[in-house]
């Protein structure tokens, strides 16, 4: 279960059942207002904040979901995982919007670029790659191995990779 907590008066506000299996992770939209939850069995929930009551449970097509992203309008959300796809989804229907394909290993992180252009992955052997939406091939970035996380910053400019060892590329 998890819990929102008031950061000011230290109360909780709301609890979340999530998922029957491990939860791997949770995601705020940009504005706060769709909690997205993932887990093992291969789900991802999205949550209104404002009165907890599930808006929709989108089913991956295979294996555990790993990570997950909005994109900056908060119209999408990207799911990725053990099934070596990237799925897209309305976030205001929960319908599949896109998928893209390309990959062997787990895929391990997932970002949108800011003007939603593009979403930017990464799997466990290190490999990125730039998808740019509407085409169905990717653009590799570079390599870092053991990747975890990626980040954009806000303004675009820089590409943020952790990985397994502990570093930190930019």
């Amino acid at each position: 279960m998890v819990q929102v907590v008031d950061i000011a008066s230290g109360t909780p506000t709301k609890s979340y059942k999530l998922h029957a299996d491990r939860l791997n992770g949770l995601e705020f939209s940009r504005d706060s207002k769709t909690l997205a939850s993932f887990g093992n069995e291969g789900t991802c929930a999205l949550w209104n904040v404002e009165d907890g009551k599930l808006k929709h449970r989108l089913e991956s097509k295979g294996g555990p979901i790993l990570a997950v992203a909005f994109s900056s309008d908060g119209k999408q959300i990207a799911t990725s995982g053990q099934d070596p796809s990237i799925q897209v989804w309305n976030v205001v229907s929960g319908v599949q919007a896109s998928i893209f394909r390309s990959y062997s290993a787990d895929i391990q992180a997932v970002a949108f670029t800011n003007l939603n252009a593009a979403i930017i992955s990464g799997d466990h052997s290190g490999k990125l790659l730039e998808w740019p939406i509407g085409e169905t091939k990717a653009q590799s970035i570079k390599v870092s191995p053991a990747l975890i996380q990626i980040e954009l910053d806000g303004q675009q400019n820089r590409l943020l990779a952790a990985d397994l060892k502990g570093w930190l590329k930019a």
